[in-house]
């Protein structure tokens, strides 16, 4: 009896594969202007004053060309792990925010309801002083587990993005993205190498050509 039964094409990737749509000289050169300026504004979100504004520009411009990638390739990830990313360090900043407000303001009505108590503010100081080194390594290990994962999912758009555009100069942009993210903390050489990457994906980009055999 002939076996009717057959195997699914990869179901978890069939949202992964959308109409794709031809890609124009006119559309190739608003990716490269849009995801080279990204680029470079995320490199200068390090400037004093400016440097938030820059960042938020960079993102804005990221999301579109990245978007504008996705339908071209018909790989809807590589923007949805773009923006996934920017979600999860979204939130991680709020907790982050929401955590130091609310332990400011425990530690301050704790110390106004014993505000007279010379011997309770010595006990507050010490506690402090004893759970602050368990505290930061505990943020710290967190922070990175989060950056990290930020950063490979940047690193699984690159890759994708370096596929369709037969351009390997993403994919060591997205290897500078998670080396740069998990030296984060070592005396800000993290810093350096994310903005090593920033370069290397704004020359990627510039210098963008049609794709050949998009993958």
């Amino acid at each position: 009896m002939e076996n009717t039964l057959q195997t699914p094409d990869a179901t978890f990737n069939r949202g992964d594969e959308p109409e794709k749509r031809p890609m124009l000289l006119s559309d190739l050169s608003d990716i490269k202007t849009l995801g080279g300026l990204a680029a470079l504004f995320a490199a200068g979100s390090i400037i004093p004053y400016i440097g938030f504004l820059l960042s938020l520009a960079s993102i804005v411009l990221f999301l579109i060309a990245f978007h504008k990638i996705s339908v071209f390739s018909g790989k809807r990830s590589i923007f949805v792990n773009i923006g996934i990313s920017y979600i999860i360090g979204f939130v991680l900043g709020i907790a982050i925010v929401a955590f130091i407000i609310i332990a400011f303001l425990d530690y301050f009505k704790e110390l106004n309801y014993n505000h007279f108590d010379e011997d309770y503010l010595y006990y507050m100081i010490q506690s402090a002083k004893e759970s602050a080194f368990t505290t930061i390594i505990a943020i710290v290990v967190f922070f990175l587990m989060v950056t990290i994962t930020c950063a490979y999912l940047w690193k699984l758009s690159l890759d994708k993005t370096a596929a369709y555009f037969g351009d390997n100069a993403f994919k060591t942009a997205g290897i500078l993205y998670i080396i740069g993210a998990s030296t984060m903390i070592l005396c800000g050489l993290g810093a350096l190498v994310n903005l090593a990457a920033h370069i290397v994906l704004a020359v990627a980009f510039f210098s963008l050509k049609m794709p050949k055999n998009p993958a």
